[in-house]
């Protein structure tokens, strides 16, 4: 069978896209997953090797996600082929943002068309500066006796990957079977051998954060600079843990 050979011209894409790299304040799980509890920002990325910052200049845009509002936060200095726009003179509300990096023309908001779907970058943004809170509380009332124990029930405001029994301040026992993930753990108390009083469970501030980094501010202890004392994030619990005792009384014998 005859072969016939036919010339397609192929065309490369040798572009690279314009990039959102990093925030200047990353204080979520990773440097770069654009979770942050600063308000105040400097935003930074990469560009094609093509740029020509003598026809062409970045647009850096932010839009919330709650409103669908978006703004225009400035222009990009370039240095090589890296953009940065320092916005830090400006306090930005917390909230769910998409930031949006466009390569337009020097004199127009127009995106240069050469660069198609890669003259883009988007990035999804949180800024949360809400810190977090520990609500603590026992499954009963009743009063601890020498083998009881207790489920201790702590419901977080916010979700955290921190939070471990470490974070526990524990008098008159202790703690076992510490679990739980995201807003909710629990645990069980155990009295102290032979204690008798109450025994308490609590959490004191700054011993977890969120997902932002912001730290519990909560506590039952009060005084604590930079700290909000509260009633809910401890538990008093009555133990009388003692052993009984039993009295023996011998009558008098008489001898035949």
């Amino acid at each position: 069978k005859a072969q016939v050979l036919v010339d397609v011209p192929v065309t490369l894409n040798t572009l690279t896209p314009i990039t959102i790299t990093a925030i200047s304040t990353d204080t979520g799980a990773s440097a770069i997953d654009f979770t942050t509890n600063d308000k105040t920002l400097t935003y930074t990325g990469q560009l094609p090797a093509s740029y020509d910052s003598a026809s062409q200049r970045v647009l850096v845009q932010l839009t919330d996600k709650a409103t669908g509002a978006t703004s225009d936060i400035g222009f990009a200095t370039v240095n090589g082929t890296t953009w940065t726009l320092d916005n830090e003179t400006v306090t930005q509300a917390q909230g769910k943002y998409t930031i949006t990096a466009t390569i337009v023309g020097l004199n127009d908001l127009t995106p240069v068309a050469a660069y198609g779907s890669q003259g883009v970058a988007k990035e999804n943004m949180t800024i949360d500066t809400t810190t977090p809170t520990v609500i603590v509380t026992r499954s009963g009332s009743a009063n601890l006796g020498a083998t009881g124990t207790e489920t201790i029930t702590f419901t977080l405001s916010e979700d955290s990957t921190d939070f471990t029994s470490a974070d526990v301040a524990v008098t008159g026992g202790t703690i076992s079977n510490f679990s739980g993930s995201g807003k909710t753990y629990t645990a069980t108390f155990i009295p102290n051998s032979a204690f008798t009083g109450t025994a308490t469970v609590g959490v004191e501030s700054s011993k977890f954060s969120d997902a932002a980094g912001n730290l519990n501010k909560d506590t039952f202890a009060s005084g604590v600079s930079g700290a909000v004392t509260e009633t809910d994030n401890k538990v008093d619990i009555a133990v009388d843990a003692t052993p009984p005792t039993q009295t023996v009384t011998l009558s008098s014998m008489t001898k035949d």
